[in-house]
């Protein structure tokens, strides 16, 4: 179900640690991402379903009113680097529908 941002925020700010970096492991349509960027963490997603990884693309990639966007998209074989690097992760858990730019 869809939380509102500003839950999420709040949810966020007080309880992620300073330099800390959210994890949201069943993405869905985003929220929880667009929270955490806009409170200044990381995040990393997980999503399992095709349909949501295409929503998630596009959501955050052509974000310019929300000052967003994907920095980093792990593909197969990637290195920890591709992660430690990134500001927003998008991880697809099956490994089949694996989304680059």
């Amino acid at each position: 179900t869809v939380k509102p941002i500003a839950l999420l925020q709040y949810l966020i700010r007080h309880i992620t640690p300073a330099g800390g970096v959210v994890l949201d492991m069943f993405a869905g349509s985003g929220t929880t991402a667009e929270a955490a960027k806009r409170e200044g963490f990381d995040c990393i997603l997980m999503e399992a379903e095709p349909e949501y990884l295409e929503f998630l693309h596009t959501r955050f990639h052509f974000a310019s009113d929300t000052d967003i966007g994907i920095n980093a998209l792990a593909q197969k074989g990637a290195t920890d680097e591709n992660f430690i690097n990134a500001d927003l992760c998008l991880i697809d858990i099956l490994g089949e529908n694996v989304l680059s730019t």
